[in-house]
């Protein structure tokens, strides 16, 4: 049978973990460690706190169907963990919170939003507008990747 090992920067994280290792799995949930504040539009690396290995099999990584409901995109994730790579994500703010900001009354922003019909500097633009948006908070503990081994079987828990 395969071994996950999983690797944490610090003794607390790793003993929310530690029920893993009781019981074989096909699927491990990587959690935020603390609480990441992205604003609008922004690319914000992530530090899991883990670093994963295998005895013998390719670890991959998808977003939990938790997070693909928010507003937020993986911005680098291409499925198959490297431990060396950064993820990062990206705040892309919905409908809603435009809504907001027309609703809020700021004063530029329907002069901008002509300007940016226009297509006059709408990077400068979009930057004002969303300037005044709140950044999206994810909470600590919130599910962001499933991990599982590339032929989807059990595996065991190792945390060193």
């Amino acid at each position: 049978m395969s071994v996950l090992k999983m690797k944490f920067e610090s003794e607390e994280e790793s003993l929310f973990y530690l029920p893993n290792t009781v019981v074989k799995s096909n699927k491990i949930i990587i959690n935020a460690k603390e609480d990441i504040s992205v604003l609008p539009g922004e690319i914000k690396e992530i530090d899991l706190g883990v670093k994963l290995s295998s005895t013998d099999k390719t670890i991959l990584i998808y977003p939990n169907n938790h997070f693909t409901d928010l507003p937020i995109i993986y911005y680098n994730l291409n499925n198959v963990y490297d431990e060396n790579a950064k993820l990062k994500i990206m705040y892309m703010p919905n409908l809603e919170t435009y809504k907001k900001l027309i609703i809020s009354g700021i004063d530029s922003f329907k002069l901008d939003l002509l300007k940016l019909a226009k297509k006059r500097n709408s990077q400068k633009i979009m930057d004002n507008i969303l300037s005044h948006a709140e950044p999206f908070v994810i909470q600590k503990g919130t599910n962001l990747l499933d991990v599982h081994l590339s032929d989807y079987s059990e595996f065991l828990v190792e945390i060193n």
